[in-house]
């Protein structure tokens, strides 16, 4: 996935596969998953199989926890950080 990912409407209901997510954030799949159920990332099944889609908003919110993590930020503290409602600001 290249660049464009960034020039597209967020409010847009598009989904991305987790293999578009590891790639855009360099992670592996199973650190997705884990994040996915530890910071509740909303997630959807294809309706063909059992593949995960996320919508802009769990991109986003994958995109934050990076941000967090690279400021040295536990991921405990990431936890109580996002839910305080801060996880819509720029980290």
């Amino acid at each position: 996935m290249s660049d464009e990912i960034f020039n597209m409407d967020p409010t847009e209901e598009l989904r991305y596969s987790i293999d578009d997510v590891t790639e855009l954030y360099g992670l592996d799949q199973w650190t997705i998953r884990m994040w996915v159920d530890w910071f509740e990332i909303p997630v959807h099944l294809s309706a063909d199989s059992d593949d995960r889609l996320f919508t802009w908003k769990g991109v986003e919110q994958i995109g934050m926890i990076c941000r967090l993590m690279k400021k040295k930020m536990k991921l405990k503290e990431i936890r109580k950080y996002l839910e305080s409602g801060n996880g819509s600001e720029e980290a």
